[in-house]
């Protein structure tokens, strides 16, 4: 069954308002129906062309000529009423520009048009008529020596038959240049109409990787088309080639190649936590130092180490490249017994699985040495501003005297290595109630348990009546 095309060819930049964009009119079709003559006021339809004009449009190759240009290739004022030959070689039209030619001098004047200013119309108001011959020496090559000098016959040509730069563009790059093995190579592919004319039955090959291949069709001039490919699951390094291949209007082939490749990369990490071995006094806190090491050839991002028991020595550390470490240590707490720190860390490289590493350390607690015997006979004597304390000798090194005054909390008040066991203080506050309690004491100032607590208040001295 037939169709019916309708198609575009006066385009208007819908950002510009305002702008008579519906102001062209189609006068004249070639007799083939390839070039389209028309005038319009619409300023955006080629850059060269502010202020409109008329235009000549080549449906096959889909590009737009300004037919009224002035000396310097740009339109100088509204031209309408064109009209061409049957065979698209001599056009008519009208032009209110004053510059077309060198006699067309009756311009330079201030005119109006409905309200419009316009300073460089005619100054009789009256546009005049020219006709642009693309071939005026009929050799059968439309524009190609005479508008456009040295086109060669076999060329693709736009609607003045000046020669059209035909060229296309394609792109292979790949999201990552290393890859861990086993992971998905992906490889982004932009194919381009770099030229001045449409291209047809573009086309990708790749040999070496078929998901690569890609029938686009049509491009005009300045298009663009893009899509990724993949290298599932790569084992080895792998290099390949994607040629794009297209055709103008005038069955001119055309293409170009481009190249990417990929290699396996081999992230690792390692941690390590010292001293090894580690021994801790019962009871008492100690430091770890932690050392995680980006051992791999590539950057390593989402760096967690988590620790057992010690959740202190858990870190987010983030990112590190290849060669590069982070360092730093955590305390332990109120060590009582044996146990094994053991740190994990995880890392995840730029494509493919999470790698990790693992450490353990064995730290042994030291048991305190049992504590020596402790007084339990501790007496105490009272006079006047003088207390003695008197207990049996243990065999201790020290002792330690806790005393406590008028009911407050028991603290260490003083010591002593006598083995005679005594500890005598004076200078006290008469009327005053004083508490003590002694313990034991080691080299290692480990005290034994609180003696018997003995309390005594000195009296002021009275005297005696004769």
């Amino acid at each position: 069954p037939g169709s019916i095309l309708t198609e575009r060819i006066s385009l208007l930049d819908p950002t510009l308002s305002g702008e008579n964009g519906t102001n062209a009119r189609v006068t004249d079709l070639s007799d083939d129906g390839r070039f389209v003559v028309y005038n319009s006021r619409t300023p955006n339809i080629l850059p060269e062309a502010p202020n409109g004009g008329v235009f000549v449009y080549d449906r096959l190759t889909g590009t737009t000529r300004l037919l009224s240009p002035t000396a310097d290739g740009l339109s100088s004022a509204r031209g309408n009423g064109s009209a061409m030959t049957g065979d698209a070689r001599v056009f008519a039209f009208r032009s209110e520009a004053t510059d077309l030619i060198g006699v067309d001098i009756n311009g330079n004047g201030v005119c109006r048009d409905r309200g419009r200013i316009d300073l460089d119309c005619d100054t009789n108001r009256k546009g005049d008529i020219f006709i642009r011959d693309l071939d005026p020496d009929k050799d059968g090559v439309s524009g190609a020596d005479d508008t456009c000098p040295n086109t060669p016959p076999s060329a693709e040509v736009d609607a003045l038959g000046c020669m059209l730069p035909l060229a296309l563009d394609i792109q292979v790059s790949t999201q990552l240049p290393a890859i861990p093995s086993g992971a998905d190579a992906i490889f982004d592919v932009t194919v381009t109409n770099s030229g001045a004319a449409r291209l047809l039955n573009l086309a990708v090959a790749d040999p070496a990787l078929a998901d690569c291949d890609r029938q686009i069709g049509t491009l005009l001039s300045g298009e663009s088309f893009s899509y990724q490919c993949m290298r599932p699951a790569l084992l080895t390094g792998f290099s390949h080639t994607a040629t794009a291949t297209a055709i103008s209007t005038a069955s001119i082939n055309v293409s170009d190649s481009d190249s990417a490749s990929v290699s396996l990369s081999y992230p690792a990490i390692s941690i390590l936590h010292t001293p090894k071995p580690k021994t801790v006094d019962e009871g008492l806190d100690f430091l770890l130092k932690v050392e995680v090491r980006n051992t791999g050839d590539t950057t390593l991002n989402n760096i967690t180490v988590d620790a057992t028991p010690l959740d202190q020595c858990d870190r987010n550390i983030g990112s590190l490249a290849k060669g590069d470490q982070f360092s730093y240590q955590c305390l332990g707490t109120n060590a009582m017994a044996d146990f094994t720190s053991q740190v994990d860390v995880t890392a995840q490289p730029l494509a493919g699985n999470a790698v990790s590493s693992t450490d353990s350390l064995a730290v042994t607690v030291i048991p305190r040495a049992a504590p020596v015997a402790g007084p339990n006979d501790l007496r105490i004597r009272a006079k006047r501003d003088k207390i003695n304390l008197i207990w049996t000798h243990t065999g201790a090194p020290n002792y330690n005297i806790y005393r406590s005054v008028s009911g407050s909390n028991f603290s260490l008040h003083g010591n002593t290595s006598s083995t005679y066991s005594v500890f005598a203080e004076r200078g006290l506050q008469s009327g005053t109630e004083y508490c003590y309690f002694v313990r034991s004491a080691d080299d290692n100032d480990v005290e034994s348990l609180d003696s018997n607590t003995v309390c005594a208040t000195p009296q002021a001295r009275t005297r005696r009546r004769r």
